[in-house]
């Protein structure tokens, strides 16, 4: 047991703890953005109840822990407050500690930090190692936004342009300035992302003669571009397409049995439509953390 103990790094351990908090405070701060930026509710002021009003003392505030503390209820009038704040947390602060490992990983991370402090003695690898920078950043962005983005689509079915026109400018001055990507890799993502779902819902549209997706999705995926380039956005839509098909029929099956036991008429079950941000979010943010796997597989990678 001793020798267990000794062999821990314990900084390593207290950097990663902080890594799942400072992702929980991030997922907190995404989950209170998405419920309110389309409700035209500043983000800046205090959080209070919805159902009385009362400002949120801080303790309940907390990430995860202030949910549970208070069994998700309101200490003023009692009233539910939603759980899917604390999974908003909670996820966030998994994926973003998951994000480190796999990118840093988070004990090249930890050593840059450490570096940047104590200087170059301060690290045992000696040494800056920054070359993850970056692909973390990208991976981060997209994580954090596509949260936003895929809690107000399902919510509201739409992608604001408050956040992907910023997004696809952003997007472009990161990749311009990075070394391994320049403006073109960033123009040629946004240009065959926001293109390309244009003409499959301009299509769609002559064919069907209704929309089959907003144009929010299509400067989402512009968004996307900007950052992972036309390949990018190439396994973007097809792990989207992929997953939203599938999760789309089995959607349609469960309101087709929930209409037929309800009297309900079961072919307008099967035309529910579900929001395709999330599937952009998911599979965006996937790509980013194993490209390597994804050109790989096309023979595009060493």
């Amino acid at each position: 047991m001793v020798e267990f103990m000794a062999s821990v790094d314990w900084g390593l351990q207290v950097f990663r703890i902080f890594l799942l908090a400072a992702g929980a405070a991030f997922g907190s701060f995404l989950a209170a953005t998405a419920w309110r930026l389309p409700r035209d509710r500043s983000l800046f002021t205090p959080s209070q109840c919805v159902h009385c009003g009362t400002r949120i003392p801080a303790g309940a505030l907390l990430p995860v822990v202030g949910w549970l503390l208070t069994k998700g209820r309101c200490s003023s009038c009692g009233g539910r407050v939603s759980p899917h704040y604390a999974v908003v947390e909670a996820v966030t602060a998994v994926l973003t500690l998951a994000t480190f490992e796999i990118l840093g990983p988070t004990s090249y991370v930890l050593a840059d930090v450490t570096s940047w402090v104590a200087g170059p003695l301060g690290t045992p690898l000696g040494r800056l190692r920054h070359d993850y920078v970056w692909d973390l950043g990208i991976s981060l962005w997209l994580l954090y936004t596509g949260v936003v983005l895929s809690l107000i689509d399902w919510e509201f079915r739409i992608l604001p342009d408050v956040i992907t026109l910023p997004g696809i400018l952003i997007g472009f001055l990161v990749s311009w300035g990075d070394p391994s990507r320049g403006w073109l890799f960033s123009l040629a993502g946004v240009l065959s992302g926001a293109g390309s779902l244009w003409l499959i819902a301009v299509a769609y549209r002559s064919l069907r003669g209704r929309d089959g997706m907003g144009l929010g999705d299509v400067k989402y995926l512009g968004m996307i571009g900007a950052v992972l380039g036309w390949s990018g956005v190439l396994w973007t839509m097809m792990m989207a397409s992929l997953v939203g098909s599938v999760a789309g029929l089995a959607f349609g099956l469960w309101s087709r049995m929930r209409s037929n036991e309800s009297g309900g008429t079961p072919t307008a079950a099967l035309q529910v439509a579900i929001p395709f941000g999330p599937f952009l979010a998911a599979a965006a943010f996937a790509y980013s953390l194993f490209s390597d796997y994804f050109l790989g597989f096309l023979g595009a990678a060493p």
